[in-house]
């Protein structure tokens, strides 16, 4: 898991959309993806459900995103993205 990850899941998780959080932290939509599918592969859990045209952050999803605010948060370059 690198922190490159965190700050990906946690734009997702605030937008509730992929296309969304690429566009917010201004990268493509394919790159969050490929990196969101890392994370899960890497957590060995689901971040997210399809939700019509969004998605829906998973209870393990909101665990993560709940453990990393902090991490995100204390790194100003992420505080930019995430959480405003």
């Amino acid at each position: 898991m690198t922190f490159h990850q965190l700050e990906i899941f946690g734009a997702v998780a605030e937008q509730a959309s992929i296309t969304q959080a690429a566009r917010k932290i201004k990268i493509s939509q394919p790159s969050v993806s490929k990196q969101l599918r890392f994370l899960e592969r890497e957590c060995g859990i689901k971040l997210y459900v399809k939700s019509g045209r969004g998605i829906k952050i998973t209870e393990e999803g909101r665990m993560l995103h709940n453990a990393a605010k902090p991490i995100l948060k204390a790194d100003g370059r992420a505080s930019q993205f995430v959480f405003e």
